[in-house]
C-alpha cells in the first residue's frame, strides 16, 4: 500500500538509483538578492525535468534539494521559514549544529570546509543531485544544469563527481573496503516492504512519517508540514517533503588500515580485517560480525549479509560485535534490555534513509592502499522527517556518546571525533576485555548542509513564491 501519491515525491525517497551508475552532486549560490526572479524562473523550468516516484524508465534522473538561506533568499517570508525544522533554520554549519555533530574540533570546523559553511563564497543555497546511465550522459546534463543554473544568476559553489557504481550490488563497497548500503528501513509503499519476513518487519519497519512529511510516524503522530505560502493554502509546501542531510566525508583509507595493522603487530591479512571488522561491526564482504565472530562467512549469506540478524539472539553482550562497533552504534536493533519489541519500535523511530555514494578514485584493495595524493570518501546522504530525532540523535547520542552502552571515553571508531592523541576502544571477551589505544580519525568533514526535499507541488508552489 502506497498512503502517499509517487507521483508527488521526489524519486530519492523511494529509490537509490542504483542502475544509473553515473551521479554528481551541483551545489549552488544565489549570485545576489535581486536575482530571486529569474532564479524562480529556472526552477519552474526546471520541475518537468524533476524525477518524482512515479518515472521508472527514464536514462537520467534529476533531484533537486534546497537550503533555510535558499528559501530565504527566493523570498520566504519569516513567518513562513519559522514553519521548519529550527535545525533546519539553523544549519549544519551553525556553532550549535556543529557542537551537537562534534565538528567543533580542529579537524572538523565548518570554517574549513570546501561548501556549506553558511555564509560568504562557499554558502549553499541549492543542490542539484544528478544520475545517469552513461558517463557521457552523465557530463551532458551536468554542463546543460550549470549553464541554465548560470543564466539564472546562481553560482557553483561546489561540484563533486561521484564513483561510478558497480554492476553488481555485491561489488558495492565504500573506500575504507565494506560492503556498502545494506542496512535500510523500510516504509509502505518503497520497494520490497511488502515482501518483509515478520522477523524483517520487526527490524526495520519504519511508519511513512519518519520520511514523508504529512503522514504519521512511530509516535502515531503526524509529522509537522512547513508552508511556503500562505497557511491557508489548499496543497501545503511541504507535503510529500523531506529533510535531506548531506555531508561530504574524506576518508584516510591509508591510515585505516595501517591502524590496524599495526594494532593487530602482523600482516596477516585475516588477522588485520578481523580487528577492523570488530570497529566496523561488519566484514568487508558484509558478513555482520555478531554472528560470524572470528571470519567471513560465505557470500551468499543473504538473510545475515544482507541486514536480518539480531544482536540479542546472536551476541547479547558484545563478545563477538564489540558493544561500540560502528554498526551497533548506528542502529542498535536490539541491544538494549526490555521488551524486545518496544526496544525495536523505539530505535526505530530514529532509523536514517541513506542514499550515499563514495567519490574519489577506486580502490581495487583497501587493505594493501598504500596511500596517493587522490582525495576520496563518501558524501553521507539521508532522509528523515525529524534531523533533530533522527540524524543528529544517532549521530550525538549514539556515535558521538563516550558513555554509549556502559562504555568509558570512547566514541564511535569509524567516525567518531577522536581525541588528538588517539582515542581507545574496547573489544569484549571472556575473561578480560582487550582495549586499543591510539584511534585517530579516520573521517574528515569537508562539507556539509541541512535541505529540503520539496514535492512536486512544493516545487511549484516555490516557483510561484514571487507573485505571493
Amino acid at each position: 500500500m502506497t498512503p502517499y501519491p509517487r507521483s508527488e515525491v521526489q524519486g530519492l525517497l523511494l529509490s537509490a538509483y542504483r542502475r544509473w551508475r553515473h551521479a554528481a552532486d551541483l551545489f549552488f549560490a544565489l549570485r545576489e538578492p535581486q536575482g530571486a526572479a529569474a532564479a524562480l524562473r529556472w526552477i519552474a523550468e526546471l520541475v518537468p525535468r524533476v524525477t518524482f516516484g512515479d518515472e521508472t524508465r527514464s536514462t537520467a534522473k534529476l533531484n533537486v534539494a534546497i537550503t533555510a538561506s535558499g528559501l530565504k533568499a527566493l523570498g520566504a517570508t519569516e513567518e513562513a521559514l519559522a514553519s521548519f525544522s529550527p535545525a533546519f533554520l539553523e544549519g549544519m554549519h551553525s556553532q550549535r549544529r556543529s557542537r551537537i555533530l562534534g565538528d567543533d574540533d580542529d579537524a572538523d570546523r565548518p570554517s574549513g570546509w570546501l561548501w556549506g559553511q553558511g555564509d560568504g563564497e562557499r554558502r549553499v543555497d541549492l543542490a542539484l543531485l544528478l544520475f545517469h546511465r552513461t558517463e557521457e550522459g552523465l557530463q551532458r546534463l551536468a554542463e546543460e544544469q550549470k549553464q541554465a543554473a548560470a543564466r539564472a544568476g546562481l553560482r557553483l559553489v561546489h561540484e563533486l563527481s561521484l564513483q561510478t557504481l558497480p554492476e553488481t550490488r555485491a561489488e558495492m563497497h565504500e573506500p575504507f573496503g565494506f560492503a556498502d548500503g545494506l542496512s535500510q528501513p523500510y516504509f509502505d509503499g518503497i520497494k520490497g516492504a511488502d515482501e518483509l519476513s515478520e522477523e524483517a518487519y520487526r527490524l526495520h519497519h519504519v511508519e511513512v512519517g519518519e520520511f514523508v512529511l504529512g503522514y504519521k510516524n512511530g509516535y502515531g503522530e503526524v509529522t509537522t508540514v512547513p508552508w511556503l505560502l500562505p497557511p491557508d493554502t489548499a496543497d501545503s509546501f511541504g507535503l510529500n517533503g523531506s529533510y535531506l542531510v548531506l555531508r561530504q566525508l574524506q576518508q584516510d583509507v591509508a591510515g585505516f588500515w595501517d591502524h590496524y595493522r599495526r594494532q593487530a603487530g602482523s600482516d596477516d591479512p585475516l588477522a588485520v580485517e578481523r580487528l577492523a571488522a570488530k570497529a566496523v561491526g561488519r566484514w568487508r564482504n558484509g558478513c555482520p560480525v555478531a554472528a560470524f565472530p572470528d571470519a567471513p562467512g560465505p557470500d551468499q549469506v543473504e538473510d545475515l549479509r544482507e541486514n536480518d540478524f539480531s544482536f540479542r539472539a546472536h551476541d547479547p553482550h558484545g563478545q563477538s560485535c564489540p558493544l561500540g562497533a560502528h554498526i551497533r552504534r548506528a542502529n542498535p536493533r536490539d541491544s538494549f534490555e526490555g521488551d524486545r519489541d518496544v526496544i525495536l519500535h523505539q530505535i526505530n523511530n530514529h532509523r536514517l534513509l541513506r542514499r550515499g555514494r563514495a567519490y574519489g578514485p577506486r580502490i581495487e584493495d583497501a587493505q594493501r592502499f598504500e596511500g596517493d595524493s587522490q582525495e576520496r570518501g563518501l558524501v553521507f546522504s539521508c532522509l528523515n522527517g525529524n534531523i533533530e530525532r533522527q540524524f543528529e540523535f544517532v549521530q550525538h547520542t549514539w556515535c558521538n556518546n563516550e558513555s554509549f552502552h556502559g562504555l568509558h571515553q570512547e566514541v564511535d571508531p569509524l567516525i567518531g571525533p577522536q581525541p588528538a592523541e588517539g582515542g581507545p576502544y574496547s573489544i569484549q571477551a571472556w575473561p578480560a576485555r582487550r582495549r586499543l589505544a591510539g584511534i585517530t580519525r579516520f573521517v574528515k568533514v569537508r562539507g556539509g548542509a541541512y535541505f529540503f526535499l520539496p514535492s512536486r507541488t512544493g516545487l511549484v508552489q516555490l516557483a510561484q513564491i514571487g507573485e505571493a
